[in-house]
């Protein structure tokens, strides 16, 4: 989730979204939003194999339970919990969650300037038969524009397209904690 001054996604606690809605309110969506981002932390599990199809996914390094907040959403009123919205996101919380196509080869979005090694031109390789880019130090913008083409058009050739099965961490973890809600909101009843 992006936050900062403009974003529509705050915390609890800030002073904006206190203004909106009373205290209790925010305890008890609070509570909740924590409660739900417990339980989808707990749910992965931390092994080195792939989890099967329709369990929640297996981490290895543990960013995406790291990347997992709660927030207000202050247009709908709503609590927004699940994985925050990197800088550049690459779209893998939401293939794990939905399943969906993913492309794997090399990064497309490499960018060559003055001075770095770069490719110049392509041969065939005689023993694979597979293009191979040859790589020399760029002196020129044309060289670089060059370098960009070849780069693309090899990433291109070489990327492979393949299927992620869902992994549904989110949703488990909100239906599981539907329970809780009225619990979190008795509070915020009693005081009024």
């Amino acid at each position: 989730m992006a936050r900062g001054n403009g974003s529509r996604f705050k915390f609890l606690t800030d002073p904006e979204v206190m203004k909106r809605i009373d205290r209790g309110t925010a305890i008890a969506l609070g509570k909740w939003g924590a409660f739900v981002r417990r339980t989808a932390r707990q749910s992965m599990r931390r092994t080195k194999k792939p989890a099967p199809p329709g369990q929640p996914p297996r981490v290895h390094e543990g960013s995406i339970k790291r990347l997992l907040n709660f927030y207000y959403d202050t247009h709908n009123d709503t609590v927004v919990v699940g994985p925050e919205i990197r800088p550049r996101p690459t779209g893998a919380p939401n293939t794990l969650e939905f399943g969906g196509r993913v492309v794997k080869g090399p990064n497309i979005h490499k960018t060559f300037k003055i001075g770095d090694y770069g490719p110049i031109r392509e041969e065939i390789n005689v023993a694979t038969g597979r293009p191979k880019l040859i790589w020399a130090r760029l002196r020129t913008t044309r060289q670089v524009g060059r370098a960009t083409t070849l780069w693309k058009k090899y990433c291109m050739a070489n990327a492979r397209s393949f299927y992620v099965a869902p992994r549904p961490f989110m949703r488990p973890a909100m239906l599981k904690n539907l329970h809780v809600v009225p619990k979190c909101f008795q509070s915020c009843l009693k005081g009024k």
